[in-house]
């Protein structure tokens, strides 16, 4: 017996009558809660368990059935989502989710209490992917009033109904921002692939300590530039034999000057080439300007203990082949080195690591039989920690088929989801890309509100970004894309690409 749970948002019609036929199958359907009270032009969830017995649950297909007018939806192999209309009167309504393989099917209802829908100001801001302020961007509710984003990346609607859906236009980049499904009053808009002009300065001097320098054989040193509180990025790596001058770390970040600090760390290499033993830390704190040079930062290391991080891999997605674990020294919340690549299918690992007090953070890569990836990284793991990084089935793309020829507009793109997250669908052509970020596992593209040029071949793809229990947690102060080596987890999957063309 094998027992699988889907969420599946359900809703009904007050007063019909049950589906008619009898129960039958060797199956059991559950619904928990069976009882919702929504808000007019808002949306429920509820969990459904399912039993099976002798059968494969991936022949059993999924509807419901009584749907009043004002109620719509949309139907997947996993889940249904349901919208309410924001005029449907409030009142008590029943439904039912059915379940059907062959001459097998099995319905069980639902009470749906419909309610008043609200009515607030939505007041959100626009960030590029480092979180900060996206100005001057076109922000447009339900593709009907557009608002630009002012010095604070801020916007304002007023007297907004139920969910809605909000569309950040990037101009310099041509690519549209499509949140669509939000029910929040103060939304973030993270915009993931924008990333904004960076501010840079060299830096150089001279190594001391540690095992000494020139590095001794199979010694390495990395040496970086950090700041505690902002994204930073800039490391060099000196080899056995190189050093003390170590060569120019090319530091960036985002802003004007930046307060930051140079980390230099030296560990000897095993046979495998990943750390044996830490010989040496030390750093020196360091103020840089846009286009300066630091030129005699020089940093002496002290001798440092070496610690161990343990734990293991899950693969939770069937067919899935374990690549690769990575894992990374936190110098700041956004900016880290990575201290070793392990490309084994080990699904054990124990690795050295300083004893120092920065946090260590480990990732895992697996993919499946078609190169769809998906990967978990958790950080904020203190020195001998054992851990455990499980990772869910990659997403999949399932329609249309690769090169298709749309004969409109709404043909339903469909993939499978990613478990605990939302998406992030991006169609991409010669100029221009759009960027949907849903809850959901299907769009079609006349919903996105993009005038799309016609007789175009267009590329598309899916991330899957968790944990996130729903797209109003994404888009919030806490949500948004964590980069790998800062502070917070991420499980990310991405799909393989797919092309089509448009009428």
């Amino acid at each position: 017996m094998l027992i699988y749970a889907l969420a599946i948002a359900l809703l009904g019609c007050s007063g019909n009558e049950p589906p008619s036929f009898e129960d039958s199958g060797p199956f059991e359907v559950a619904l928990q809660p069976a009882e919702l009270t929504i808000a007019a032009g808002a949306s429920g969830t509820s969990e459904v368990s399912v039993v099976f017995t002798d059968i494969d649950p991936t022949d059993v297909t999924w509807d419901w059935v009584g749907a009043p007018e004002g109620i719509t939806a949309s139907i997947t192999a996993t889940s249904v989502t349901v919208a309410v209309d924001p005029q449907l009167a409030p009142s008590t309504y029943q439904g039912w989710v059915r379940a059907t393989a062959g001459d097998d099917r099995v319905a069980e209802p639902i009470v749906i209490r419909v309610i008043e829908g609200e009515v607030r100001d939505v007041a959100g801001r626009v960030v590029d992917a480092f979180g900060r302020p996206a100005v001057g961007l076109d922000v447009t509710l339900n593709d009907v009033d557009t608002v630009v984003s002012d010095a604070d990346g801020r916007f304002l609607f007023e007297d907004v109904d139920g969910p809605y859906r909000l569309t950040a236009f990037d101009a310099d980049l041509g690519q549209h921002h499509v949140y669509d499904g939000l029910d929040r009053s103060s939304p973030v808009l993270h915009l993931i692939n924008r990333v904004p002009v960076a501010s840079s300065a060299n830096v150089r001097g001279d190594l001391s300590g540690g095992a000494g320098f020139p590095n001794p054989d199979a010694h390495l040193t990395t040496v970086a530039f950090a700041a505690e509180d902002q994204v930073t990025l800039g490391s060099t790596v000196l080899f056995a034999a190189e050093g003390p001058r170590y060569p120019t770390v090319a530091a960036t970040w985002y802003g004007d000057s930046v307060d930051g600090t140079v980390h230099a760390l030296q560990w000897e290499l095993n046979a495998a080439l990943l750390p044996e033993r830490f010989t040496g830390y030390g750093a020196t704190d360091l103020s840089l300007t846009p286009g300066g040079v630091a030129a005699d930062t020089d940093v002496a290391l002290a001798s440092v203990d070496t610690a161990f991080v343990a734990g293991e891999v899950e693969l939770r997605g069937v067919g899935h082949t374990l690549r690769g674990k990575t894992a990374w020294i936190q110098w700041g919340a956004a900016s880290s080195t990575q201290l070793l690549a392990e490309l084994t299918e080990d699904e054990t690992f124990t690795y050295a690591v300083p004893s120092l007090p920065y946090a260590i953070g480990v990732q895992a890569i697996a993919q499946d039989g078609s190169g769809n990836t998906t990967s978990h990284y958790l950080g904020g793991i203190a020195p001998q920690q054992i851990v455990e990084l499980s990772l869910p089935g990659a997403p999949r793309l399932l329609g249309p088929p690769d090169g298709a020829a749309l004969a409109d507009l709404d043909q339903a793109f469909t993939f499978s989801p990613y478990e605990g997250g939302v998406h992030v669908a991006t169609v991409l052509w010669d100029g221009g890309a759009v960027s949907l970020y849903t809850a959901a596992d299907d769009f079609q593209l006349s919903q996105l509100g993009v005038d799309l040029p016609a007789s175009t071949v267009f590329a598309w793809g899916v991330w899957g970004i968790a944990p996130a229990a729903d797209l109003d947690t994404f888009a919030s102060d806490g949500g948004g894309l964590p980069l790998v080596g800062g502070e917070r987890e991420l499980l990310l999957g991405t799909t393989n690409v797919r092309f089509f063309s448009s009428p």
